[in-house]
């Protein structure tokens, strides 16, 4: 065995891989050289750095995790094949990522790039963020990716900078202004933290005509930009906090055009719509308004700080550290009791069995680990509390 470099001309990317020999038959003999005058330029694909040489070939143990390339071997009847895994490639990872959104991008433009970066397809969010937002975004990576169902539900927590003067038909700074130039200049502070006072708690709220939000399986956007406007059934939402912030010392800003801006730190549930709000929040004090930023702070116990930039995470990846970002499984907070196996219990859940024991209330869930303490899968309680049925298995 024998490490080479391989540069592809058209991809630019540096992959280190073994060259290993093989007849004809497929059969791996002694490692074979290669010189730079033989090998052609690799080249892109979905699945492979690329293959040199001639046109056809043989791939020696074939696995998602490793790519390949070929080059013609100088030793007659033996072709040569690169067997590559480019230093920031990496087998599926488990896990949760948290990446700080970037304005601009959609979720799934974010979900993309990571996918990318990590050569695995096993990703996915716990809740969108639209492209005008910034902040915490979750991703989960390989086999985590089946316990999206516990995160969608957590609470959310923004910081929201909101102007007043003006309606707009998207509720938010991108879309057209549907409504006159309002007096704000004559709002007071008082009126304002008065309006969010009375936003608190558990209410209905209708989403925005440009939302994700189905109609007779059509997205709410695609009507509205159709010029289409249709009933929407209001969700229940709930508002723990809307609290003002202070920018300055100041706390409503006044601009020569006759708006004025304001921000508010809000803790809500899921499904909360914060254009909403701030379109409400116009309506209420008679002047019109709209979003202009959002930045999400906290989905649940995972908090900003925790975030990573995306271009940053891509880096680490390409260098092969990308794990120093991601939470493992084992690791990952799960608002649910433990329960540790047994030998037999392992067995028996790696194989969909249920087991005796009384752990919590009949139709929670609990997680279920070995003795190391590693996660295997996730158990639900049956009737009367003394069964757990494995209804997520891992491992």
């Amino acid at each position: 065995m024998s490490n080479y470099p391989c540069r592809g001309s058209t991809t630019g990317c540096e992959w280190s891989g073994t060259v290993v020999a093989a007849t004809s038959a497929g059969e791996a003999i002694s490692p074979a050289r290669e010189s730079p005058t033989n090998r052609r330029s690799c080249f892109s694909s979905r699945r492979c750095c690329g293959f040199t040489g001639l046109s056809m070939w043989w791939l020696v143990g074939w696995t998602r995790e490793f790519r390949y390339t070929r080059s013609e071997s100088t030793t007659p009847g033996v072709r040569a094949f690169r067997y590559c895994s480019r230093s920031a490639f990496m087998a599926d990872i488990d896990g949760l990522l948290i990446i700080d959104k970037p304005e601009g991008m959609t979720s799934h433009d974010v979900v993309d790039r990571v996918r990318r970066a990590l050569g695995m397809k096993r990703v996915g969010h716990t809740g969108t963020l639209d492209p005008l937002a910034t902040g915490v975004l979750v991703l989960c990576l390989g086999r985590a990716t089946r316990l999206q169902r516990f995160f969608v539900g957590s609470d959310k927590e923004y910081i929201a900078r909101i102007r007043l003067g003006f309606a707009t038909d998207t509720y938010d700074r991108t879309g057209k202004p549907v409504s006159p130039m309002g007096a704000s200049n004559r709002v007071v502070e008082e009126q304002v933290k008065g309006v969010l006072k009375q936003l608190q708690g558990t209410r209905p709220q209708i989403p925005p005509m440009y939302s994700a939000k189905k109609r007779a399986g059509t997205r709410l956007y695609t009507l509205a930009r159709r010029g289409q406007q249709v009933p929407r059934k209001a969700i229940r939402v709930t508002i723990d906090t809307i609290e003002p912030l202070l920018e300055g010392g100041v706390f409503l800003h006044r601009h020569p055009d006759g708006t004025s801006d304001f921000s508010v730190r809000i803790r809500c549930s899921a499904g909360t719509y914060i254009r909403s709000l701030a379109h409400e929040i116009g309506e209420r004090l008679g002047c019109g308004g709209h979003l202009v930023a959002l930045r999400r702070t906290a989905v649940g116990s995972f908090r900003l700080e925790q975030a990573v930039g995306l271009g940053e995470f891509e880096r680490l990846a390409e260098a092969g550290r990308a794990s120093e970002r991601i939470i493992p499984l084992d690791e990952i907070p799960l608002d649910m009791p433990a329960v540790i196996l047994s030998p037999r219990e392992v067995e028996k859940v790696r194989h969909g069995q249920s087991i005796e024991r009384r752990v919590a209330a009949p139709g929670q869930y609990c997680r279920l680990l070995d003795a190391e303490g590693h996660l295997l899968a996730i158990g639900e309680v049956m009737a009367r509390g003394a069964t757990v049925q494995p209804r997520i298995v891992l491992y």
